[in-house]
């Protein structure tokens, strides 16, 4: 399987040093410290009190700004007080730094500083003989990293940089080692959109920065799952309505292997899209006892792409669930004998967890990645007669919706296809699975939309109108 490879490139240096008294590092700003002694105490916390209020205060700049949001409030107050007594709390102060990590070594949170950090000079020894921990992990989750030193150190220095540049902000923090391994711990923050790159640690000794050693590492969004071969253990956790991240069949013979907890009526779609020519991608699905309860391929020369539901014929067909317990998804080539990317995606159709659209109301969204599917629920009555409808706004993306009653049954299924942008649309004059009948029931319907063949992206606006009946 490929490394992460998120939208936005991050590189991550973590920079080990041996003095906490180095000129530059003392005139540091520290997020938080209103009066500039050099650490957050009750006085800084009162400092950022006063200035909330509009009193005269030793705040200056952003370093009272905790949360990053523009403006000293009363929260970054709190936020001072929480971080003076050692407890949790937001401390970024608008630098990149603290968007994306918090660092702790042996339990001791780091200080977050403002300035650009420290550079290792040319020719700098070696001292971090490794690094070793995960390839990732998930926005707002927990990494820890072992560092193996060559000789002791007394502080730590982390700093980051992003698509080959320094961002703003690094902490520092007392290391406390004798030598040998350091644990160090990440608190990923919840970039948007994610992040990735390389994790680097150097070490300072004597008041001289010593070479940095990389490590890469991706943050990702929760809802994403990271492919990372030999370093993610398999089968690999996977989320209801997430995706994977840029994952692929990296010999003809791999197979990679998911799971993800499903509970006895469950209606669960599992698609995969593929994104490399000749690659005929499969899925197999086996339930908590081992039992295979689905199995389907695509077959082509070009990218295609593959799915199980219950509304597919066997052995495409995933039913309901009947078992709760963790399932095992298996994806691979056909015919093992070629190799390709894909994105996997598990969406839970019911019970769902829609965005809510009011009647005579519509939303605006898009589809991505191509397997993705988004559901909305509206409230009907009993002898509503209502229109569908969903505009696609992107070339190639077929717009497919699908509705369902309160009791899970599909009620109407329509699609357009076409190389411009196409709509599609259920109401009670179509006919075949495009007639969305009168509703018979009262209570929330869900209506999900998706692209037909899951293998194109595109954005859409989707609205339910009342046509004739107690909506009006």
């Amino acid at each position: 399987m490929a490394s992460a490879s998120p939208t936005r490139l991050l590189s991550v240096s973590l920079m080990l040093a041996s003095t906490v008294v180095a000129a530059s590092i003392a005139s540091a700003q520290i997020c938080g410290d209103a009066d500039g002694t050099g650490g957050v105490t009750l006085t800084d916390g009162v400092q950022t009190l006063r200035a909330a209020v509009g009193l005269p205060s030793q705040c200056s700049g952003r370093v009272c700004d905790m949360d990053g949001s523009g403006d000293v409030t009363t929260i970054d107050g709190v936020n001072v007080l929480r971080r003076s007594a050692g407890l949790s709390a937001r401390t970024d102060c608008g630098t990149r730094f603290g968007e994306i990590v918090k660092v702790r070594v042996q339990g001791v949170e780091a200080d977050v500083h403002l300035e650009a950090p420290p550079v290792p000079p040319v020719g700098a020894p070696q001292d971090v003989v490794s690094v070793t921990g995960p390839a990732s992990v998930p926005a707002g989750g927990t990494a820890t990293f072992t560092v193996q030193l060559a000789r002791p150190v007394d502080s730590l220095i982390f700093a980051f940089s992003e698509g080959g540049a320094t961002v703003d902000g690094f902490a520092e923090l007392a290391a406390g080692s004798g030598g040998g391994a350091v644990e160090v711990v990440i608190d990923a923050g919840t970039p948007a959109g994610g992040a990735a790159g390389d994790f680097q640690i150097a070490s300072r000794t004597a008041g001289e920065l010593g070479a940095f050693k990389s490590q890469t590492i991706a943050i990702v969004p929760a809802d994403k799952v990271t492919c990372s071969e030999g370093v993610i253990d398999e089968p690999m956790p996977f989320p209801y309505d997430g995706d994977s991240d840029a994952c692929d069949i990296g010999n003809p013979t791999d197979i990679d292997t998911f799971a993800f907890q499903g509970t006895a009526g469950d209606d669960v779609r599992i698609l995969v899209a593929g994104y490399t020519d000749y690659f005929d991608a499969r899925i197999e699905v086996r339930d908590p006892n081992g039992t295979v309860v689905a199995d389907s391929y695509c077959d082509a020369y070009i990218p295609c792409s593959v799915g199980v539901g219950s509304l597919s014929d066997p052995p495409a067909q995933l039913p309901i669930l009947i078992t709760s317990g963790r399932y095992i998804v298996s994806v691979s080539d056909a015919g093992a004998n070629n190799t390709g990317s894909y994105t996997l995606h598990i969406e839970r159709l019911r019970p769902v967890n829609g965005r809510p659209l009011a009647m005579n109301g519509s939303i605006s969204d898009q589809i991505s990645p191509a397997p993705d599917i988004d559901s909305y629920t509206f409230q009907g009555t009993a002898g509503d007669q209502v229109r569908i409808l969903v505009a696609g706004a992107t070339d190639y993306f077929d717009a497919r919706i699908e509705v369902r009653d309160p009791d899970g049954v599909v009620v109407a299924d329509n699609y357009c296809d076409a190389y411009i942008p196409c709509s599609v649309g259920v109401d009670p004059e179509q006919s075949g699975t495009a007639q969305l009948p009168t509703l018979t029931k009262s209570g929330s319907y869900t209506a999900s939309v998706s692209d037909a063949g899951a293998n194109n992206s595109g954005g859409y606006a989707i609205s339910v109108t009342c046509l004739f009946g107690p909506c009006l």
